[in-house]
């Protein structure tokens, strides 16, 4: 099976950590995308994919191949509620967060089997493999911050 998701993951983390790497101690309080400040992303992208760790998780307690499924439009409300407590997270927890929670479910869909891959991929809920689809979105966010681009 081809599994091309993985490389994907593997070098958003890495670009996870550069981002990182160059936010270093600065808590960049200037807002990512108008509301949403380094330190509030960082904790979000932790939270989700932490979020997809626990669904994988979930389902290999339940002795499922693959998790449960997830109202999409929900998203946006667990969004808006958790940034006020995402928020009170110092910069360099939500930072050593993410990186552990991509590192953690990386590994967790590392070792899916290609029958549960497969399961996945035939549903379309690629996010659930392909974490990168979700990570390079604010990732990209992030690379403006510490490198704007020159003004013309």
């Amino acid at each position: 099976m081809e599994r091309a998701y993985l490389e994907r993951n593997d070098r958003s983390l890495r670009r996870l950590g550069r981002v990182i790497d160059e936010l270093g101690d600065d808590p960049r309080t200037e807002a990512t995308d108008g509301r949403w400040t380094s330190a509030v992303l960082l904790a979000h992208m932790a939270f989700w994919d932490r979020f997809v760790q626990e669904r994988w998780e979930h389902a290999r307690r339940a002795q499922r191949l693959t998790p449960i499924s997830l109202d999409l439009s929900l998203a946006d409300l667990v969004n808006d509620a958790s940034v006020p407590g995402w928020s009170l997270i110092p910069p360099h927890d939500a930072a050593r967060m993410a990186l552990a929670a991509a590192d953690e479910v990386n590994g967790t869909i590392a070792a899916l089997s290609d029958d549960a891959a497969g399961a996945i991929i035939a549903t379309g809920w690629d996010s659930l493999l392909d974490r990168s689809i979700h990570r390079d979105e604010h990732l990209a966010a992030l690379e403006r911050l510490v490198s704007p681009p020159e003004p013309v």
